[in-house]
């Protein structure tokens, strides 16, 4: 009798440990499946919320009657530093955009995503007033204004930003909960505004109605200017061939960068000489609708250096003008190579971007 009873206490606790065992690994398993879950929701390669993420809280703020208004931002420049640096410095600048649009987005109340690419979104909850939309709008601009330093990247970079928003919607499209500020979007890419605010009324195009292709469309394609900082630095160092630059001109080169000063009065004359330079030394390489360019110095009064002006020479025949480029974003650099490097890549990206507009315009996107 004592033995049976011995026997049943055993089976029991067996059993009471065999259920205590799969209760855990049931626990550990839904934490796994919780784990993988939550992962699936973040964009692989910023660690903010991913398309699914973004949908997701999007939903719950519905529920919770938080609806967000929506804010949908498209980088500038992005692909003229995967160009001038490579994939991985482009991987390194969108996981930078991603941490300054976090933090701007969790001082705000709201939530940061990537949708992918160069595009990225914050929901702002409980039904923003354009008012704070704006608002909004302008801190994340002065957030990714600043220069982004770049383990991949020997000079801070720089970015400009587009920003279409749009408050809580009453009737939102099924499924398309970014439609509005999409829309809007493309009116600020459109009359080339850094914000614009969705409106009723505003309307997507569709392909019949757009007038030739946009200017999202058309940074598609490559660049007219590409800036080779590696070639510049090897000539400025004499570590090329003499058919590439003469020992003479890469210690002219490199006298000029010591001389170039954001600060001075010689500014932009010294900037039209670095200028040419690169391009006689293949070092700005033009493609093939691009005739030639020049520097053109602005002087404004007689202490102050108002920078300079690019023009343009197409093979067609137009010279295109670009705005005029300050010295004051260059100040930031603290080495003079560092200054030429990054004002050479800023005429790289203003010579493209004059080409895009001049070719949006003939195709009719700009109108």
């Amino acid at each position: 009798m004592v033995m049976s009873l011995v026997v049943i206490a055993v089976c029991a606790v067996v059993e009471g440990i065999s259920l205590a065992a799969t209760g855990i690994a049931l626990w550990r398993l839904s934490r796994r499946v919780h784990a993988m879950r939550a992962a699936s929701r973040l964009d692989p390669l910023t660690k903010i919320l991913g398309r699914d993420g973004l949908l997701d809280r999007i939903a719950d703020l519905n529920a919770a009657g938080q609806a967000p208004g929506v804010l949908l931002l498209d980088l500038g420049r992005f692909k003229s530093v995967n160009d001038a640096w490579g994939h991985d410095a482009g991987d390194d600048l969108l996981i930078a955009v991603a941490h300054r649009l976090n933090a701007v987005a969790a001082r705000l109340g709201g939530h940061a995503g990537r949708l992918g690419g160069d595009e990225y979104i914050v929901l702002l909850p409980g039904e923003p007033s354009d008012a704070t939309l704006a608002e909004a709008c302008e801190q994340i601009q002065q957030a990714l204004a600043r220069p982004f330093r770049l383990e991949s990247v020997a000079v801070a970079v720089r970015v400009s930003v587009t920003v279409g928003a749009a408050a809580a919607q009453a009737k939102p499209l099924p499924g398309k909960p970014f439609r509005a500020a999409d829309i809007a979007l493309y009116h600020a890419r459109h009359h080339r505004q850094p914000v614009a605010i969705y409106q009723p009324g505003m309307v997507h195009p569709n392909a019949q109605q757009r007038h030739g292709e946009r200017l999202r469309d058309l940074r598609q394609a490559p660049p007219v200017a590409v800036f080779d900082s590696s070639l510049f630095t090897r000539v400025a160092a004499s570590e090329v061939s003499s058919d590439t630059a003469h020992p003479d001109d890469s210690a002219e080169l490199a006298e000029l960068i010591d001389l170039i000063d954001p600060r001075g009065r010689k500014f932009g004359t010294d900037i039209q000489d670095l200028a040419r330079r690169c391009v006689d030394h293949g070092i700005l390489q033009l493609a093939d609708a691009i005739k030639d360019i020049h520097v053109e110095p602005t002087v404004l009064g007689d202490t102050r250096d108002g920078g300079f002006r690019v023009l343009t020479v197409l093979a067609a025949g137009p010279v295109l003008a670009s705005p005029q480029i300050q010295p004051r974003p260059f100040t930031d650099f603290a080495e003079p190579a560092d200054v030429a490097i990054a004002v050479m890549t800023a005429i790289a990206d203003t010579i493209t971007s004059c080409w895009d507009l001049y070719r949006a315009a003939m195709t009719g996107a700009v109108r």
